[in-house]
């Protein structure tokens, strides 16, 4: 398939799924999404950024199941997606919505690269701040943000452990649940407990829409003093 048949096929799917969804994405997010796929299917023959190639699973697994956290992040607030990979949550977040403050940190700097250039191709620079970090987190920690979240990077527990400290007071961890237990249905019996300083907000259970599959967002917010 040529690459303006996939794209088309990629905006297609993206905006069926989405209205299956109930989200909103607007023209101008749905330019910069398909603007995001064009770079990402020409830079994965060079770069590993993912294995999810063919546009219709794209458009659901990765920008779909990224963007469905929008309706639950409060206004105002910095968004931080530790180990950002491709972008995902991170620059589908910012592409949706624009004006939210978005950090994205990743190690590996070839993705980093990636990120830089699909960032300014998408028009999302202002607002946007991208490292390079590893975790064990040095010196200069990054400063706290009130939505911190990480999308198929660490186990469940590995990211409460690290993701904790990144939270601001009243803030937000967000889990990701292993996607095996939420098709499975035994999410609920797989939450970990909140970390030390934070209470269970609340668990977020969807469906994708093309596979049916169910997934699963856990939110832990951090209690003033914790």
């Amino acid at each position: 398939m040529k690459d303006g048949g996939r794209e088309g096929k990629f905006h297609e799917a993206l905006l069926s799924g989405a209205g299956h969804m109930g989200l909103d994405i607007s023209p101008d997010a749905a330019r910069r999404l398909v603007e995001h796929w064009r770079l990402l299917v020409r830079w994965n023959r060079k770069v590993n950024l993912t294995a999810v190639t063919d546009p219709l699973l794209a458009a659901e697994a990765l920008y779909l199941d990224s963007a469905v956290v929008v309706r639950w992040l409060a206004a105002g607030r910095t968004v931080h997606d530790v180990g950002s990979g491709a972008g995902f949550p991170g620059l589908v977040i910012k592409a949706m919505c624009p004006e939210t403050e978005v950090r994205l940190t990743e190690a590996r700097r070839r993705k980093v690269s990636f990120l830089r250039r699909a960032a300014s191709s998408m028009d999302l620079l202002p607002g946007l701040v991208i490292e390079c970090r590893r975790l064990g987190w040095p010196r200069n920690r990054p400063a706290l943000a009130g939505e911190v979240l990480s999308r198929a990077t660490f186990p469940p527990r590995e990211w409460m452990r690290q993701g904790a400290g990144l939270v601001e007071p009243e803030g937000r961890l967000w889990l990701y649940l292993g996607h095996h237990l939420a098709d499975e249905g035994r999410t609920d019996e797989h939450v970990p407990e909140a970390p030390e300083g934070f209470v269970l907000e609340r668990r977020h259970h969807y469906r994708l829409p093309f596979s049916d599959r169910r997934r699963t967002l856990v939110s832990y917010r951090r209690v003033t003093g914790g």
